[in-house]
């Protein structure tokens, strides 16, 4: 059983924390910390979509995240429907996949699936470690 598995089919809801429900940063904060052992800050949601893409790239440099073109196990997936990054995941290195937590709860979605799903890779951060 790959580890991703225990992590997928949790509950979305906007600005929840855990344990019952997440919001998409809120889970990537939780499997950062449970599996890759990072402490990543709590940040609250913002109101709406545009503060929340003002917002991801501030934090990114806030916590000392660095842009990659070549991600690695447990870096950042800045994720868009639109024109700006509104979304985070968790890349999964030897899946090629992202595991997030959209409407509807958490995923895995390779290349093929978030695009059927109308998500953009916007970068790739890595975190400090």
């Amino acid at each position: 059983m790959h580890w991703t598995t225990s992590y997928i089919g949790a509950r979305y809801e906007r600005g929840a924390q855990g344990p019952t429900a997440w919001d998409c940063w809120s889970f990537a904060r939780w499997v950062q910390k449970a599996h890759f052992g990072r402490d990543v800050p709590f940040q609250p949601t913002p109101a709406s979509l545009g503060s929340i893409a003002k917002a991801m790239p501030a934090w990114a440099e806030e916590f000392g995240w660095r842009p990659t073109e070549k991600p690695t196990d447990g870096d950042a997936v800045f994720l868009s429907i639109l024109k700006h990054p509104t979304h985070v995941g968790i890349w999964v290195a030897d899946l090629k996949s992202v595991l997030h937590c959209p409407e509807g709860g958490s995923m895995l979605h390779d290349a093929f699936h978030l695009k059927a799903a109308g998500w953009r890779v916007r970068g790739y951060f890595a975190p400090v470690a």
